[in-house]
């Protein structure tokens, strides 16, 4: 989301998808190293919770907006 992206990461997996299709078992391993590699340096946990400030009012979040999200999501 446009101005919750300051000290976030993106994963992007790239291919042809279809409702009901499972993603390739390679390639949601390899999602979920990076995963496990990006919060492993911080000691956070994927299950938690994190609070981002919405940075721009150019989102349905209006600036200096505290919002809670999961630390993964998607």
């Amino acid at each position: 989301t446009v101005g919750l992206n300051k000290g976030t990461t993106g994963i992007a997996a790239i291919g042809t998808y279809t409702a009901g299709v499972p993603v390739p078992a390679p390639m949601r391993r390899s999602i979920e190293r990076i995963i496990a590699w990006k919060l492993g340096l911080t000691e956070i946990s994927p299950a938690a919770r994190t609070q981002l400030v919405s940075t721009n009012s150019k989102s349905r979040f209006p600036k200096d907006t505290s919002v809670n999200l999961p630390t993964v999501l998607g």
